[in-house]
């Protein structure tokens, strides 16, 4: 990375063959696993000045996603609350008796 003309910092951008011994800390971070050495390989890719990296996620998909979920909660709901309502007259028909 330079700026104005000044070498300010270098990108170290690699692939790793071992994988699976990564472990997740924190939203964006990754470490080996303790006792495991990263086996590198080259990166097969480039970094381009000037480009934004787009989502990776498509927002309108993930939409119709959540309301088709929010709707099968509601209807899942309905169902228990409908259930209740039948257990609780039977309860209360039993107790005439």
């Amino acid at each position: 990375m330079t700026v104005d003309g000044t070498i300010v910092g270098t990108l170290d951008i690699v692939d790793l063959e071992n994988r699976e011994f990564l472990r997740k800390i924190g939203d964006n971070l990754y470490a080996m696993a303790e006792g495991v050495q990263p086996e590198e390989v080259p990166f097969e890719g480039e970094v381009l000045q000037g480009y934004l990296e787009g989502s990776n996620v498509n927002a309108i998909n993930e939409m119709v996603e959540m309301i088709t979920l929010l709707r099968e909660y509601e209807a899942g709901q309905k169902a228990i609350r409908v259930q209740d309502e039948m257990l609780e007259k039977s309860s209360n028909e039993i107790g005439r008796v």
